[in-house]
């Protein structure tokens, strides 16, 4: 996704981070000669789908329950 520049356009995105998050992230990306942003785009482009498809279910699951919910009050 991002490796492909020429193909997607990019958009910029401010993250705020409690700084336990922010700093495990930046520990990590210095011990593995990596740039803060960079492993956080790593992250997001890698897990944004996986992310994406599982909230979608739940919300769908939660969708469904109070569909159902509702219909047992009826």
């Amino acid at each position: 996704m991002l490796l492909n520049k020429q193909k997607s356009k990019l958009k910029k995105i401010s993250v705020y981070l409690d700084e336990e998050t922010y700093n495990r992230i930046d520990t990590f990306a210095k011990e593995h000669g990596l740039s803060t942003a960079t492993l956080i785009r790593l992250i997001l482009s890698i897990y944004s789908d996986k992310f994406l498809d599982a909230l979608n279910e739940l919300i769908q699951k939660d969708l469904q329950l109070k569909i159902k919910l509702q219909k047992q009050k009826k």
